[in-house]
């Protein structure tokens, strides 16, 4: 439970720029060991294979339905993520109708040519570039999203890891599960 402090701290937007991602992946870092659900819908699979439409089917708002950690899943409580809206490529989300600074006017870019549906929710801030890695999964009218923790000892330029499953049982990642709204 060491990281779920953190949680809320970049919920609420208090962490630095430089806390989040600033570069890419290094060319020879390990590929990813644990596999990804696989898909379990015809509009989570084309997700996967075409960025344009994979942003598409995400525009929308959204209710956050549980944010989960360490395998404890809980309901959106203040300073959390109650609503997200996703339009044009652009992800914000807001608690009790206020902005969460961390989460407002990401640019959403989709990697088409992963093995799962990878997802990068990128600030552009006073010239600088953060990017949050994430993957995705989308079946019928829910979106799961996980991103991972920034723990408490990352020192700056240090690559976040990106999720590769959505249990949070023994990684340090938090899953939201929301519901499109009509």
């Amino acid at each position: 439970m060491r990281y779920f402090p953190l949680l809320l701290i970049l919920l609420v937007g208090c962490l630095p720029g430089e806390m989040l991602r600033d570069a890419p992946a290094p060319a020879n870092a390990p590929a990813p060991v644990t596999p990804v659900d696989e898909p379990d819908s015809t509009a989570e699979q084309s997700a996967g294979t075409d960025g344009e439409l994979a942003v598409d089917l995400l525009n929308g708002n959204w209710k956050v339905d549980t944010i989960e950690f360490r395998g404890q899943s809980q309901r959106p409580q203040p300073g959390m993520p109650e609503t997200i809206e996703i339009s044009d490529g652009v992800f914000n989300a807001d608690s009790g109708g206020t902005p969460i600074k961390t989460f407002s006017q990401m640019r959403i870019e989709i990697n088409v040519g992963a093995e799962h549906n990878e997802l990068e929710l990128v600030r552009e801030k006073d010239g600088q570039v953060d990017s949050l890695p994430c993957i995705f999964k989308l079946s019928e009218e829910k979106l799961q999203i996980a991103m991972p923790m920034i723990p408490s000892n990352k020192t700056p330029g240090q690559v976040l890891p990106r999720p590769v499953s959505f249990d949070t049982n023994t990684a340090p990642f938090m899953v939201l599960t929301a519901t499109r709204l009509r």
